[in-house]
Order: structure tokens, then C-alpha cells, then sequence
């Protein structure tokens, strides 16, 4: 798979995996291993319990963005577990390695 295409598929499944097993799977099989993700200043190594506490936190999304090799601008709107809804802004830049991603840069630019 491409970078581009592993980054689409990222943001598709996002939108789903919150509510659906296998999804979720498919989500976190586009990381490697190792792979980290680097969110609000903080890294995160425990890529599954990451997305587990996020879609638990966040029940409904929906992305729209545009991919590039390494980088994806993207927009959401979401509903969390509270009932509120959210709207956000930002840039993703991900390093990829044996196509698979090793390190994520979620990088949130304004709240909408």
C-alpha cells in the first residue's frame, strides 16, 4: 500500500472503528509495532489503548481531508460520549516504515 493510500485508509477507518470490531483491527494494523503517535505534546506508545480511550471518548466522526505522501490537512466533526458536539482543524504528518506507520504527528490547528 502506498503512503497516501495508508493515510486515506487511516482517516476512513477512524470514522469507523469507534463502532465496529473489525475496523478497529484494520486501524491499528496500519501501525507498526513500535509505531508512537505524538498528540497535544504528549507520546503515546500504547497504540491500541490510545484509540480504545479515544473512540470511547468520541462515539460519532466524521473526517474530511486531503492525503498526501506524508501528510494529510483534515477537518472533523464529531459527537463525544458526553453528547457534545465538536468540530476541529488540523495536519497529520505521519513517518512511515516497511509500509506501515511508525510515528504519527497529530498537530490540532483551531477548534471550529
Amino acid at each position: 500500500m502506498k503512503e497516501a493510500e495508508l493515510l486515506k485508509s487511516y482517516f476512513e477507518l477512524s470514522d469507523s472503528a469507534g463502532k465496529n470490531v473489525q475496523d478497529f483491527e484494520k486501524l491499528l494494523a496500519l501501525f507498526s509495532k513500535d509505531a508512537r503517535i505524538i498528540t497535544n505534546g504528549q507520546v503515546v506508545t500504547d497504540i491500541r489503548q490510545f484509540f480504545r480511550t479515544f473512540f470511547d471518548r468520541n462515539v460519532e466522526l466524521h473526517h474530511l481531508f486531503d492525503a498526501s505522501a506524508s501528510q494529510v490537512d483534515w477537518v472533523v466533526a464529531g459527537r463525544r460520549s458526553t453528547g457534545q458536539l465538536f468540530a476541529l482543524k488540523g495536519v497529520d504528518t505521519a513517518v512511515f516504515q516497511n509500509k506501515k506507520i511508525i510515528k504519527l504527528i497529530v498537530k490540532i490547528s483551531e477548534s471550529i
